[in-house]
């Protein structure tokens, strides 16, 4: 929304987990700027874009919510953009076997 990307502060009902964070370091990395504002029901007609995040689903794009297209119904540039660095960072970073 207007440009930034939006996600509910850390508290009782949003946990700060380590997909997270390390999200939040490749926006900054991508010059994406992050607000900690909750989205409100009445803007979610606003949104370009929108993913979920967690350590089973990486970033996960949602291209529809209640029915509805979120955008133009495919996953946008940000949310392919952090997927790819995420992906990159993960796999560059992880241990080779024997």
């Amino acid at each position: 929304i207007g440009g930034s990307l939006r996600t509910h502060p850390c508290n009782c009902e949003i946990l700060p987990g380590i997909t997270r964070a390390v999200l939040e370091s490749l926006a900054a990395e991508l010059k994406v700027e992050i607000d900690e504002t909750p989205i409100k029901k009445d803007e979610i007609p606003l949104l370009r874009e929108l993913f979920l995040t967690g350590t089973t689903t990486d970033v996960l794009p949602l291209v529809s919510l209640d029915g509805r297209p979120v955008g133009d119904g495919k996953p946008g540039a940000i949310t392919r953009r952090l997927q790819k660095i995420l992906t990159e960072n993960i796999y560059s970073s992880a241990p080779i076997g024997d």
